[in-house]
Protein backbone atom coordinates (compact mmCIF):
# COMPACT_ATOMS: atom_id res chain seq x y z
CA UNK A 1 0.00 0.00 0.00
CA UNK A 2 1.31 3.42 -0.90
CA UNK A 3 0.38 6.41 1.21
CA UNK A 4 0.89 10.12 0.60
CA UNK A 5 0.22 13.13 2.81
CA UNK A 6 -0.82 16.66 1.95
CA UNK A 7 1.19 19.07 4.10
CA UNK A 8 1.01 22.78 3.31
CA UNK A 9 4.32 24.65 3.43
CA UNK A 10 5.34 27.04 6.21
CA UNK A 11 8.56 28.58 7.37
CA UNK A 12 10.52 31.36 9.04
CA UNK A 13 12.54 34.39 7.98
CA UNK A 14 14.75 36.62 10.13
CA UNK A 15 14.56 40.35 9.48
CA UNK A 16 17.38 42.44 10.91
CA UNK A 17 16.54 45.98 12.05
CA UNK A 18 19.55 47.29 10.11
CA UNK A 19 18.56 45.80 6.73
CA UNK A 20 17.70 48.43 4.17
CA UNK A 21 18.73 46.60 1.01
CA UNK A 22 18.80 42.93 -0.03
CA UNK A 23 15.71 42.38 2.09
CA UNK A 24 14.37 38.99 3.20
CA UNK A 25 11.59 37.92 0.85
CA UNK A 26 9.09 35.23 -0.05
CA UNK A 27 8.34 34.31 -3.68
CA UNK A 28 5.20 32.50 -4.81
CA UNK A 29 6.47 29.94 -7.31
CA UNK A 30 3.07 28.26 -7.70
CA UNK A 31 0.38 29.02 -10.29
CA UNK A 32 -2.14 29.92 -7.56
CA UNK A 33 -2.83 33.04 -5.51
CA UNK A 34 -1.55 32.32 -2.02
CA UNK A 35 -2.73 34.18 1.08
CA UNK A 36 -0.15 34.12 3.84
CA UNK A 37 -0.58 34.45 7.58
CA UNK A 38 2.35 36.37 9.00
CA UNK A 39 3.28 36.37 12.69
CA UNK A 40 6.39 38.23 13.85
CA UNK A 41 8.22 37.59 17.10
CA UNK A 42 11.07 39.56 18.63
CA UNK A 43 12.04 43.18 19.27
CA UNK A 44 14.05 45.84 17.51
CA UNK A 45 14.65 49.59 17.42
CA UNK A 46 14.88 52.29 14.76
CA UNK A 47 17.82 54.22 16.19
CA UNK A 48 20.51 54.34 18.85
CA UNK A 49 19.38 57.23 21.03
CA UNK A 50 16.37 58.46 22.96
CA UNK A 51 12.98 57.03 21.96
CA UNK A 52 14.43 55.69 18.74
CA UNK A 53 16.44 53.14 20.77
CA UNK A 54 13.41 51.65 22.54
CA UNK A 55 13.05 47.96 21.74
CA UNK A 56 9.57 47.36 20.30
CA UNK A 57 7.74 44.49 18.63
CA UNK A 58 6.56 44.29 15.02
CA UNK A 59 3.77 46.79 15.67
CA UNK A 60 6.44 49.48 15.96
CA UNK A 61 6.87 52.41 18.33
CA UNK A 62 3.19 53.03 18.95
CA UNK A 63 3.95 56.04 21.18
CA UNK A 64 4.91 57.89 18.00
CA UNK A 65 1.53 58.79 16.54
CA UNK A 66 0.56 60.67 13.42
CA UNK A 67 2.20 60.90 10.01
CA UNK A 68 5.99 60.95 10.10
CA UNK A 69 7.41 62.35 6.85
CA UNK A 70 10.92 61.11 7.66
CA UNK A 71 10.00 57.43 7.61
CA UNK A 72 10.30 55.29 4.50
CA UNK A 73 6.55 54.76 4.78
CA UNK A 74 5.29 58.00 6.42
CA UNK A 75 1.79 56.73 7.18
CA UNK A 76 3.01 53.60 8.98
CA UNK A 77 4.22 53.51 12.60
CA UNK A 78 8.01 53.90 12.99
CA UNK A 79 9.82 50.60 13.60
CA UNK A 80 6.80 48.60 12.43
CA UNK A 81 7.42 45.50 10.35
CA UNK A 82 6.38 46.37 6.79
CA UNK A 83 5.54 43.93 3.99
CA UNK A 84 6.43 45.39 0.58
CA UNK A 85 5.38 44.40 -2.94
CA UNK A 86 6.51 46.32 -6.02
CA UNK A 87 7.99 49.02 -3.74
CA UNK A 88 4.61 49.59 -2.09
CA UNK A 89 3.66 48.76 1.49
CA UNK A 90 0.89 46.15 1.50
CA UNK A 91 0.71 45.38 5.23
CA UNK A 92 2.35 46.24 8.53
CA UNK A 93 2.52 45.03 12.12
CA UNK A 94 3.34 41.79 13.88
CA UNK A 95 0.18 40.05 12.58
CA UNK A 96 -0.52 40.30 8.86
CA UNK A 97 -2.47 38.66 6.06
CA UNK A 98 -0.89 39.04 2.61
CA UNK A 99 -2.03 37.76 -0.80
CA UNK A 100 0.67 36.94 -3.35
CA UNK A 101 -0.09 36.25 -7.01
CA UNK A 102 1.89 33.67 -9.02
CA UNK A 103 5.45 34.87 -9.51
CA UNK A 104 5.15 37.76 -7.05
CA UNK A 105 7.55 38.41 -4.19
CA UNK A 106 6.95 40.12 -0.87
CA UNK A 107 9.78 41.75 1.08
CA UNK A 108 10.02 42.57 4.79
CA UNK A 109 11.70 45.50 6.47
CA UNK A 110 11.84 47.83 9.47
CA UNK A 111 10.07 51.18 8.90
CA UNK A 112 12.86 53.70 9.45
CA UNK A 113 14.27 56.81 7.79
CA UNK A 114 16.03 55.93 4.52
CA UNK A 115 19.81 55.99 4.81
CA UNK A 116 20.01 55.76 8.60
CA UNK A 117 19.39 52.07 9.30
CA UNK A 118 22.92 51.39 10.56
CA UNK A 119 22.23 52.51 14.14
CA UNK A 120 19.22 50.20 14.58
CA UNK A 121 19.39 47.05 16.69
CA UNK A 122 17.47 43.79 17.12
CA UNK A 123 15.60 41.50 14.78
CA UNK A 124 12.21 39.92 14.17
CA UNK A 125 11.50 36.30 13.33
CA UNK A 126 8.71 36.05 10.77
CA UNK A 127 6.70 32.84 10.92
CA UNK A 128 4.60 32.34 7.80
CA UNK A 129 1.94 29.81 6.93
CA UNK A 130 -0.73 29.44 4.27
CA UNK A 131 -4.16 30.84 5.12
CA UNK A 132 -5.81 30.24 1.73
CA UNK A 133 -5.13 29.17 -1.85
CA UNK A 134 -7.15 30.41 -4.84
CA UNK A 135 -6.83 30.55 -8.64
CA UNK A 136 -4.14 33.03 -9.62
CA UNK A 137 -3.95 35.78 -12.19
CA UNK A 138 -0.80 34.38 -13.75
CA UNK A 139 1.33 37.45 -13.11
CA UNK A 140 5.10 37.12 -12.99
CA UNK A 141 7.97 39.13 -11.61
CA UNK A 142 11.72 38.84 -11.29
CA UNK A 143 12.66 36.43 -8.54
CA UNK A 144 14.95 38.04 -5.94
CA UNK A 145 18.43 36.62 -5.67
CA UNK A 146 20.28 35.83 -2.48
CA UNK A 147 20.15 33.45 0.44
CA UNK A 148 17.39 35.32 2.26
CA UNK A 149 14.77 34.61 -0.38
CA UNK A 150 12.43 31.66 0.28
CA UNK A 151 10.12 30.03 -2.24
CA UNK A 152 6.49 29.15 -1.55
CA UNK A 153 5.96 25.83 -3.33
CA UNK A 154 2.62 24.06 -3.12
CA UNK A 155 2.73 20.29 -2.64
CA UNK A 156 1.77 17.84 -5.37
CA UNK A 157 2.47 14.20 -5.99
CA UNK A 158 1.47 10.92 -7.54
CA UNK A 159 0.34 7.44 -6.55
CA UNK A 160 0.38 4.19 -8.50
CA UNK A 161 -2.88 2.21 -8.44
CA UNK A 162 -2.63 -1.45 -9.47
CA UNK A 163 -5.60 -2.99 -11.28
CA UNK A 164 -5.38 -6.01 -8.98
CA UNK A 165 -5.54 -4.06 -5.70
CA UNK A 166 -8.71 -4.73 -3.74
CA UNK A 167 -7.40 -4.17 -0.22
CA UNK A 168 -4.66 -2.02 1.30
CA UNK A 169 -5.42 0.63 -1.32
CA UNK A 170 -3.20 3.61 -2.16
CA UNK A 171 -4.29 6.50 0.06
CA UNK A 172 -3.93 10.25 0.35
CA UNK A 173 -4.48 12.06 3.67
CA UNK A 174 -4.99 15.77 4.30
CA UNK A 175 -2.64 16.51 7.20
CA UNK A 176 -3.15 20.27 6.97
CA UNK A 177 -5.59 22.40 8.96
CA UNK A 178 -7.32 23.58 5.79
CA UNK A 179 -10.10 22.22 3.61
CA UNK A 180 -8.36 21.44 0.34
CA UNK A 181 -9.75 20.94 -3.17
CA UNK A 182 -7.61 18.61 -5.27
CA UNK A 183 -7.23 18.13 -8.99
CA UNK A 184 -6.84 14.45 -9.85
CA UNK A 185 -5.42 13.31 -13.20
CA UNK A 186 -4.87 9.63 -13.99
CA UNK A 187 -2.62 8.23 -16.71
CA UNK A 188 -2.29 4.62 -17.81
CA UNK A 189 -4.18 1.60 -19.07
CA UNK A 190 -5.70 -1.36 -17.26
CA UNK A 191 -8.54 -3.89 -17.47
CA UNK A 192 -10.95 -5.72 -15.18
CA UNK A 193 -10.40 -9.31 -16.28
CA UNK A 194 -8.42 -11.60 -18.59
CA UNK A 195 -11.09 -12.73 -21.09
CA UNK A 196 -13.42 -11.20 -23.64
CA UNK A 197 -14.55 -7.62 -23.02
CA UNK A 198 -13.08 -7.67 -19.52
CA UNK A 199 -9.51 -7.92 -20.89
CA UNK A 200 -9.74 -4.79 -23.05
CA UNK A 201 -7.23 -2.20 -21.87
CA UNK A 202 -8.90 1.11 -21.07
CA UNK A 203 -7.99 4.38 -19.41
CA UNK A 204 -9.30 5.52 -16.04
CA UNK A 205 -12.66 6.48 -17.54
CA UNK A 206 -13.44 2.75 -17.63
CA UNK A 207 -14.86 0.24 -20.10
CA UNK A 208 -18.02 1.51 -21.82
CA UNK A 209 -18.77 -1.80 -23.59
CA UNK A 210 -21.64 -3.74 -22.07
CA UNK A 211 -20.63 -7.07 -20.56
CA UNK A 212 -23.89 -7.79 -18.76
CA UNK A 213 -21.96 -7.79 -15.48
CA UNK A 214 -22.21 -4.08 -14.65
CA UNK A 215 -24.59 -4.66 -11.72
CA UNK A 216 -21.94 -6.83 -10.04
CA UNK A 217 -19.32 -4.10 -9.91
CA UNK A 218 -18.20 -2.74 -6.56
CA UNK A 219 -19.84 0.54 -7.56
CA UNK A 220 -22.70 -0.49 -9.85
CA UNK A 221 -23.48 3.06 -10.96
CA UNK A 222 -19.92 3.57 -12.26
CA UNK A 223 -18.38 2.07 -15.39
CA UNK A 224 -16.35 -1.10 -14.96
CA UNK A 225 -12.58 -0.47 -14.84
CA UNK A 226 -13.07 3.20 -13.99
CA UNK A 227 -10.73 4.69 -11.42
CA UNK A 228 -12.83 5.36 -8.32
CA UNK A 229 -11.96 7.70 -5.46
CA UNK A 230 -13.31 6.43 -2.14
CA UNK A 231 -13.88 8.25 1.15
CA UNK A 232 -15.48 6.55 4.13
CA UNK A 233 -16.30 3.53 1.90
CA UNK A 234 -18.30 5.74 -0.48
CA UNK A 235 -17.38 6.73 -4.02
CA UNK A 236 -16.88 10.50 -4.31
CA UNK A 237 -15.41 10.65 -7.81
CA UNK A 238 -14.49 8.54 -10.83
CA UNK A 239 -12.64 8.81 -14.13
CA UNK A 240 -9.28 10.06 -15.26
CA UNK A 241 -10.01 13.67 -14.32
CA UNK A 242 -11.59 14.45 -10.96
CA UNK A 243 -12.03 17.31 -8.51
CA UNK A 244 -12.06 16.16 -4.89
CA UNK A 245 -12.49 18.06 -1.63
CA UNK A 246 -10.77 16.95 1.56
CA UNK A 247 -11.37 18.36 5.03
CA UNK A 248 -8.57 18.33 7.61
CA UNK A 249 -7.68 14.77 8.58
CA UNK A 250 -9.77 13.13 5.85
CA UNK A 251 -8.40 10.20 3.84
CA UNK A 252 -9.19 9.09 0.29
CA UNK A 253 -8.19 5.91 -1.51
CA UNK A 254 -8.19 4.81 -5.14
CA UNK A 255 -9.44 1.56 -6.69
CA UNK A 256 -10.28 -0.12 -10.00
CA UNK A 257 -14.06 -0.64 -10.28
CA UNK A 258 -14.40 -4.41 -10.58
CA UNK A 259 -16.50 -7.19 -9.07
CA UNK A 260 -15.49 -7.82 -5.45
CA UNK A 261 -13.38 -10.95 -5.09
CA UNK A 262 -12.34 -11.04 -8.77
CA UNK A 263 -9.46 -8.59 -8.89
CA UNK A 264 -6.66 -11.14 -9.24
CA UNK A 265 -7.10 -11.61 -13.01
CA UNK A 266 -6.82 -7.88 -13.77
CA UNK A 267 -3.73 -6.23 -15.21
CA UNK A 268 -2.30 -2.77 -15.71
CA UNK A 269 -1.93 0.35 -13.57
CA UNK A 270 -2.97 3.97 -13.29
CA UNK A 271 -0.64 6.76 -12.19
CA UNK A 272 -2.72 9.20 -10.17
CA UNK A 273 -1.27 12.72 -10.18
CA UNK A 274 -2.68 15.17 -7.62
CA UNK A 275 -2.30 18.90 -7.16
CA UNK A 276 -4.01 21.62 -5.12
CA UNK A 277 -6.71 23.77 -6.73
CA UNK A 278 -7.71 25.73 -3.62
CA UNK A 279 -7.66 25.74 0.16
CA UNK A 280 -9.33 27.66 2.95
Amino acid sequence: MSKSSIILPSGELTVQATEENNLPSLTNTSDKRVTLKIQAEGKWSYGGEDAFANQVDGNGNVTQTGRNPYMRFPDITPAALVAVKNNQAVASGKDQMISIEPGESVFFMNNDQPGVYADNSGSLTIKWSIAAINPGNGNSSTKPSGEINSDIELPSGELTVEATEEENLPTLINESEKTITLKIQAEGLWNYGDTSIFAKEVDANGNSESSGQESKMRFSNIKPAALVTVKNDQSIGSGKEQTIQLKPGEVISFINNDEPGYYIDNSGTQTVKWSILSAY
